[in-house]
């Protein structure tokens, strides 16, 4: 299986036997199909740490606000069965490891997914690097990787990221 580096990790490639718009021959969306092509196996071994994740993203968007890496983990105890031979841990948000990347590049991806499945915007352009503010590297690498974007230019990674998190504000204020 091919892989892509994803939010700071890594994301196998797979298809998926479910029915699509794009599959059923309705409106397609070629930006859904990949998507959806993604494996994020780390959030659906943790579903109350992801809950708690897609939580306060939400809240953050409601207020009209960005939330950084570490806010959004701060406090939270993973426990994924495949890591640390399912104990309880935390994410070092003093000093993010590889495998901490992974780890919140697979649940931010996930819920881009469905976030953009569902209501039409990337739920992970809320969270940004605390030294930039804005996403890092990774969120616009993968976005050029899926072609939502075409290139990385600073004039395109602005564009798509505001579209993004004015999309994702204007949704979260009237739904949230």
């Amino acid at each position: 299986m091919p892989s892509v580096f994803v939010l700071g990790t890594l994301a196998s490639k797979v298809t998926f036997g479910a029915k699509t718009p794009s599959s059923e021959g309705l409106d397609m969306d070629p930006l859904l199909d990949k998507l959806k092509s993604f494996d994020w196996p780390l959030p659906d071994q943790d579903d109350d740490s992801y809950q708690e994740i897609k939580r306060r993203i939400a809240a953050a968007g409601k207020r009209r606000r960005l939330l950084t890496y570490s806010e959004l983990v701060q406090g939270i105890e993973f426990q994924i069965p495949s890591i640390k031979n399912g104990q309880p841990f935390r994410l070092n948000v003093g000093g993010w490891t590889g495998q901490d990347r992974h780890i919140i590049g697979q649940f931010l991806g996930k819920l881009s997914c469905e976030s953009y499945e569902e209501y039409g915007f990337m739920a992970n352009a809320l969270v940004v690097d605390a030294v930039e503010g804005r996403p890092s590297k990774n969120f616009f690498g993968w976005m050029e990787y899926v072609e939502a974007i075409p290139d990385k230019s600073e004039k395109e990674v602005l564009r798509f990221w505001a579209g993004q998190v004015q999309k994702a504000h204007t949704w979260y204020r009237k739904h949230g």
